[in-house]
């Protein structure tokens, strides 16, 4: 799905500040956001970024204050990434 959000070219501004993107820092505010209410869980915010495993998606969290408990169906996936990427 693809979202179009029509904001003030200074609020754009100061939320693109140091960033590469405005879009990818909306982006990344919705999936902490969204793990913190308890909407999104920590494979969903790994499928939203593209982020290559739960401990990629896991460390992202963590660098924004959100801590997570392993949900026992993201296990399984994660260890299959692993697999593909040679990483066990």
């Amino acid at each position: 799905m693809k979202v179009t959000l029509n904001i003030p070219d200074s609020v754009a501004q100061r939320i693109g500040a140091g960033s590469s993107s405005v879009s990818r820092e909306l982006l990344e505010g919705c999936a902490v956001q969204g793990c913190r209410m308890g909407k999104l869980s920590t494979f969903q915010v790994r499928q939203l970024l593209g982020l290559q495993s739960l401990f990629g998606a896991e460390n992202f969290l963590a660098g924004h204050g959100v801590f997570t408990v392993l949900d026992a169906d993201e296990v399984p996936k994660d260890i299959e990434t692993m697999r593909l990427l040679r990483l066990i």
